[in-house]
């Protein structure tokens, strides 16, 4: 089932032009965002405001507090091994801290390594910064099932990281 080119989130005032061409991964992510989780701020930024970084997606959301994510995509051969790396993750978390977002989400069709995984565990474990990996698999449950598998993948990345969260220290006075 192709997905459209313009999208428009429920509540979004704008829609957000997705350029011809556009592989299926982005396609996707950008269709998704706008399915109420998100709303789509810009695609394939690259200005002063990334240090022009190319950022895939910005968007953002207000449920009990506002929050903005930024998403990369790497899209590799269906055969191909190549996976996302420590220095993929840790160029995300420069430009996360430079757009301030609260977020980083990186997809891909093949999957990511052990060392990007443990990088990600340890920002989110010393940082506000948060980690949403969605590897191939996902993705291509995504593209095959819909939206419910991907949200419960999220909730379930979402319930990781607030146990990561709760294990930080807390100030207990603020002259510490």
């Amino acid at each position: 089932m192709p997905l459209p080119f313009t999208s428009r989130h429920a509540l979004a005032r704008e829609p957000i032009e997705v350029p011809q061409g556009t592989d299926q991964l982005e396609v996707a992510r950008v269709h998704e965002s706008q399915g109420n989780l998100l709303n789509p701020r810009e695609f394939r930024a690259r200005s002063a405001d990334t240090a022009h970084a190319e950022v895939d997606l910005i968007g953002d959301r207000a449920d009990l507090l506002f929050s903005r994510w930024t998403f990369q995509c790497k899209r590799y051969g269906k055969d191909s091994d190549t996976k996302v790396g420590l220095g993929d993750a840790a160029k995300e978390v420069g430009i996360a801290l430079f757009c301030r977002a609260h977020a980083v989400v990186m997809a891909t069709t093949t999957s990511f390594t052990k060392d990007a995984m443990s990088y990600a565990r340890e920002i989110e474990t010393l940082t506000p910064l948060q980690f949403l990996f969605i590897d191939g698999k996902v993705v291509e449950d995504f593209l095959q099932k819909g939206r419910a598998g991907l949200l419960d993948f999220i909730q379930a990345n979402a319930q990781k990281v607030m146990q990561t969260k709760r294990n930080q220290p807390l100030r207990t006075s603020i002259s510490e």
